[in-house]
């Protein structure tokens, strides 16, 4: 049976951010996607989601921001967050959370979804 997941995607690089929506859409998950997370409107808060795929910013303090603002509107929610930052320096970001360091393939996205999610 599959699972369709409810993806939130944010990306500032409009490109990026098709290319991401329509690989995810290619895999049967229900996405929604917008360039900031302030464009998200209220009605369709952070708790319509389980997952959060966002590609913001190169550094680790906008992600850490990106990451609590999206957990102020749902606790539950999984966020991976596509990063220049290094292994190193993302050590110690909340638990339930992944980073992907680029390049990163769209692959690695849906695989990162589905470990997140506990898919096999």
């Amino acid at each position: 049976m599959v699972h369709v997941a409810r993806i939130l995607v944010v990306d500032a690089d409009a490109d990026s951010r098709l290319m991401v929506t329509r690989f995810l859409k290619l895999h049967d998950h229900k996405v929604s996607e917008y360039a900031a997370l302030e464009h998200v409107p209220s009605a369709a808060g952070a708790d319509a989601f389980e997952v959060a795929v966002i590609n913001q910013a190169p550094g680790r303090t906008n992600v850490d921001e990106l990451v609590k603002k999206i957990m102020q509107e749902n606790n539950d929610i999984k966020v991976i967050a596509i990063t220049d930052a290094t292994p190193n320096v993302v050590n110690g970001s909340p638990v339930g959370h992944e980073f992907i360091f680029r390049p990163a393939e769209l692959a690695t996205i849906e695989n990162t979804i589905r470990k997140v999610l506990g898919l096999p």
